[in-house]
């Protein structure tokens, strides 16, 4: 298949209490993509119970890459795609364990199509976002109404945004953009993440100035855009305190201070292989 997809599973014994449920939900919503593409599993240093989840949501015969530890959101961004260069997916889609999939049989296709038919493009945002409105803004609604509400900005230099579309693409309709894409589920093409990926120093930042180093990087490639799926395909949850670990870790930690070694994880990768 034309792509991958690597979803991230991350659970703790501090977090099974307020998590699972949500875990549950979003390792079936995986079984919806099985015809649509390959999968990858990247597990970043859960305890036992996630070899639970795993066979209860009929994930067992699905490809598993098992870290030894938690590398952050980092492993997910970079083991997606050291798996889909070493598989030969032209395509790759990084997503997490709080993330549920539509009952949509049709969008990777037409994304495959879209970048296509657009090769300035280097990767599509995934996530719910309707164009235009606010709901979708942080300008005018905050993430603690609608955990869907992004930013409107053009990467770190904050150029005036762009769009291009809507343009119909099989079922779905798309836009063309310079708006600079994010951690959220996103499609990017496996060689262009590749150069990004190969521009990072050993010592890897993760988080919020992890997005901030892909935000420049595809700042320094003038010939780059964006894409969006308008209306998305998946959707993770509303912003209940607690209920989204890697999200009450975004509030409660110093990210600048945060580093993952590079060339450790791609060791921690490569050893999950054998």
């Amino acid at each position: 298949m034309r792509t991958l997809v690597g979803c991230c599973l991350w659970l703790s014994d501090e977090n099974i209490p307020h998590k699972l449920d949500r875990f549950r939900e979003s390792a079936w919503s995986l079984n919806r993509l099985r015809e649509q593409c390959d999968i990858t599993l990247i597990d970043n240093g859960s305890v036992d119970e996630v070899n639970t989840q795993i066979m209860d949501a009929g994930l067992l015969d699905i490809d598993r890459i098992t870290l030894p530890r938690n590398f952050y959101d980092v492993a997910c961004h970079l083991c997606t795609y050291w798996d889909a260069e070493r598989r030969g997916n032209e395509f790759m889609v990084y997503s997490w364990d709080d993330f549920v999939w539509d009952d949509d049989d049709n969008w990777v296709a037409d994304c495959e199509s879209f970048m296509d038919e657009n090769v300035d493009v280097c990767a599509i945002r995934l996530a719910r976002y309707v164009h235009g409105e606010r709901t979708y803004d942080t300008r005018y609604t905050p993430k603690s109404v609608n955990q869907h509400s992004v930013r409107h900005e053009c990467g770190a230099k904050k150029h005036a945004l762009w769009f291009d579309g809507p343009l119909l693409c099989g079922v779905h309709d798309f836009f063309r953009s310079n708006w600079r894409v994010n951690s959220f589920p996103t499609m990017w093409r496996t060689k262009d993440f590749g150069r990004f990926v190969s521009s990072l120093n050993v010592r890897v930042p993760v988080m919020q100035p992890f997005e901030r180093a892909m935000y420049d990087f595809m700042d320094a490639q003038p010939l780059w855009t964006s894409g969006v799926l308008n209306g998305g395909v998946c959707q993770t949850f509303p912003n209940v305190p607690g209920s989204s670990e890697r999200r009450r870790q975004e509030m409660t930690t110093d990210w600048r201070k945060v580093f993952i070694n590079k060339g450790e994880l791609r060791e921690a990768y490569l050893r999950s292989l054998k």
